[in-house]
């Protein structure tokens, strides 16, 4: 567990097991997922490509349901210049190309879907406010819909081989979608079966 200076403070309130956790979370504990800035500057994709898989066998499906918040050494306290720092985003392309199911892991809290989005081209130029948070995102509609289907049937796949109840898997959507994609809500949720 992480010593409470050394905390994010979007995840500070939240009980925090480090990653992997031996047990299935509870709604207000996150994972804290470290990552490297020697995976990020040689774009090591392998670790977090094989967490983030889409497979029965993996453990992590049954614990992490929207509870993942991920760190990058040295950016703990001022994530939002990664999206400025061009080996983090040519690492990140290079995990998107193995198309992970971030919806089902990431914590909306955290902010990561921003970078994620922003990587993929979904959304514009970012600004920021003095805590950090996103604001004023240009999210090209067409782009984030299209992301967000491509995500879906695996987000499904996932909450089936992790028993999430269709209510939290629902909700958990609706929740991503009216945080980045208002517009898109209906379209998006005929989707989900």
């Amino acid at each position: 567990m992480k010593d409470k200076k050394d905390q994010d403070p979007q995840t500070a309130k939240c009980n925090q097991w480090p990653w992997p956790s031996a047990r299935r979370l509870k709604g207000d504990q996150v994972v804290i997922y470290p990552l490297t800035w020697d995976e990020i500057g040689n774009c090591h994709t392998d670790r977090l490509v094989h967490d983030l898989r889409i497979s029965l066998d993996n453990p992590l499906v049954g614990l992490a349901h929207g509870n993942v918040v991920f760190t990058v050494e040295g950016y703990e306290k001022n994530t939002h210049s990664l999206c400025r720092v061009p080996e983090f985003v040519r690492f990140m392309r290079k995990v998107e190309e193995s198309r992970p199911c971030w919806l089902y892991f990431l914590s909306l809290e955290s902010g990561w879907l921003t970078f994620i989005l922003g990587v993929c081209g979904c959304v514009g130029d970012l600004e920021f406010d003095k805590d950090g948070n996103a604001v004023g995102l240009d999210v090209e509609r067409d782009r984030s819909a299209a992301f967000c289907l491509r995500q879906l049937k695996d987000y499904q796949m996932l909450c089936r081989y992790g028993d999430v109840d269709e209510k939290t898997a629902i909700g958990y959507f609706c929740i991503l979608l009216e945080q980045f994609l208002p517009e898109c809500k209906k379209m998006l949720m005929a989707g989900f079966n």
